[in-house]
C-alpha cells in the first residue's frame, strides 16, 4: 500500500496545497497577520468561546467548515479527473479496505486545517464542561470525513465514466458563456468555476453582518461598523486573484481586440457592483431599522470602490506574481481606509478610490505582461 499511498499523496495532497497556496496564505494573514501579537491569543480564545457558547456562531462556523469540506472534495475530483488513467491503474493494486485507508489518510491531510481546529474546540469544550457542544463538534468532523471519503472513493471507482457536473441545478440558472455579454464574463466565471469560494466568503461576511446587526450595532459607533465593512471587503479580496488570473490567462485574447481602456475598466466596475449585491441585500434586510437607506447604499458603494482598487493593484509591476507583496498592499490600503472613511466625507473617499483605481489601471494595463506561474486547472 505504501507505493500507492505515496502516489496518492503526490497527486492529490501535494497538488491540492499547491493550487490553493494563495488561499491558505490569505487566511493565515487574515487570522494571524492583522491582529497585534499581544492580543492574538486573547482574540482566538474569544472566537473559540463564542463558537462553543453561541448557537449563531456555531451555525456560521459549521456552514464555513462544510464549504471547505466541499472545496476539498471538488478539488480532489478535479485532480482525479485530470490523472484518471493513473488512478485506474492504481485501483487494480488495492483492496477495498486498503483503498479506504489510503483515502482516509489523504482526506485527513487536505482537511487538516479544519479538523485540527475542531479537535481543539472539542478539547476546550470538554475542559469547560460543555459536553453537548463537544459531542456535536466531534460528530461533525467524523461525519464530514466519512462522507467525503465515500465521495472520493466513488469518484475514483467511476473515474472512467462521464462525471455529472457538480451543482448542476445552480449552473442551469447561469446562462451560457456564448450568450453572455462581455461585461459579465468575469462574474459568470466566479459563479460557475469558483462557486465554492464565492459561497464560503459570502457566508463569512453574512455571518459577520448578522452578528453585528443583531448583537452589537446599537452599542457601537459608525467607525466600528466601517471597520467591519472594510474587513468584509478585505475578506472578499481572495476572489480578486481568481478574477485576475481568468482575465489575463483565459481571456488574454481580449488584449488584441479594439476595446478602449474605459470599456475594460467598466467591466471591473460592473463585476464589483454585482459581486457585492448580496452584502447590499443583507444590510437592507438586517440594518434598515438602525441605519438609513441612503447610508446603507453609501456603505455598499464603499465596498465596491475598495474592491475596484484591490483589482487594479495587481497591474502594478511585480505584484501579481508575489502573493505576499500583494497582501501587504491590501493590508496597507485596508488600514489607511479605516481612518480615511472615519475622518473624511464617505462619497469623496469612494470617488477617490475609484479614481485611484482608474489611474493605476490606465497607467499599467498596457505595460502589464502576465507571467503564467499557476498550474493548469
Amino acid at each position: 500500500m505504501k507505493p500507492v499511498l505515496k502516489v496518492l499523496l503526490k497527486l492529490i495532497v501535494a497538488q491540492f496545497y499547491k493550487i490553493n497556496g494563495g488561499f491558505f496564505l490569505f487566511w493565515f494573514i487574515f487570522l494571524f497577520g492583522i491582529i497585534p501579537p499581544q492580543y492574538l491569543i486573547q482574540y482566538h480564545y474569544s472566537l473559540i468561546q463564542a463558537q462553543i457558547t453561541s448557537l449563531d456562531m456555531t451555525a456560521i462556523s459549521s456552514i464555513l467548515w462544510l464549504f471547505y469540506a466541499a472545496k476539498c472534495v471538488l478539488a480532489a475530483e478535479k485532480i482525479i479527473e485530470r490523472y484518471q488513467s493513473s488512478f485506474l491503474h492504481l485501483l487494480q493494486q488495492l483492496t477495498s479496505k486498503k483503498l479506504l485507508t489510503s483515502l482516509g489518510i489523504v482526506h485527513f491531510l487536505i482537511f487538516f486545517p479544519v479538523s485540527a481546529y475542531i479537535i481543539l474546540l472539542v478539547i476546550i469544550a470538554l475542559l469547560q464542561g460543555h459536553y453537548i457542544q463537544s459531542g456535536y463538534f466531534l460528530f461533525f468532523v467524523i461525519g464530514v470525513t466519512v462522507v467525503n471519503i465515500i465521495r472520493i472513493k466513488n469518484t475514483l471507482l467511476n473515474s472512467h465514466k462521464a462525471q455529472k457536473q457538480n451543482f448542476y441545478f445552480l449552473s442551469k440558472l447561469i446562462p451560457s458563456q456564448k450568450t453572455i455579454n462581455l461585461n459579465f464574463f468575469l462574474l459568470l466565471y466566479i459563479l460557475e468555476k469558483r462557486k465554492i469560494n464565492f459561497l464560503l466568503l459570502k457566508t463569512l461576511t453574512f455571518g459577520a453582518f448578522y452578528l453585528f446587526f443583531t448583537d452589537f450595532y446599537v452599542n457601537l459607533d459608525e467607525g466600528y461598523f466601517i471597520s467591519v465593512l472594510l474587513l468584509a471587503g478585505y475578506i472578499n479580496s481572495v476572489l480578486i486573484f481568481y478574477i485576475h488570473k481568468h482575465h489575463e490567462e483565459k481571456l488574454n485574447f481580449l488584449r488584441n481586440l479594439p476595446i478602449s481602456l474605459t470599456r475594460r475598466f467598466l467591466v471591473f466596475i460592473i463585476t464589483s457592483i454585482c459581486l457585492f449585491l448580496p452584502e447590499l441585500v443583507v444590510m437592507l434586510v438586517n440594518g434598515s431599522d438602525v441605519i438609513p437607506i441612503t447610508e446603507i447604499f453609501k456603505y455598499y458603494f464603499l465596498l465596491v470602490a475598495q474592491f475596484i482598487l484591490y483589482l487594479t493593484l495587481l497591474y502594478i509591476p511585480g505584484v501579481s506574481t508575489n502573493m505576499r507583496k500583494y497582501m501587504q498592499y491590501l493590508f496597507i490600503v485596508f488600514t489607511i481606509s479605516v481612518y480615511l472613511f472615519i475622518l473624511f466625507n464617505h462619497w469623496l473617499n469612494i470617488l477617490f478610490y475609484v479614481g485611484l483605481g482608474w489611474y493605476i489601471f490606465q497607467a499599467y494595463y498596457l505595460k502589464y505582461e502576465h507571467i503564467a506561474t499557476v498550474s493548469k486547472e
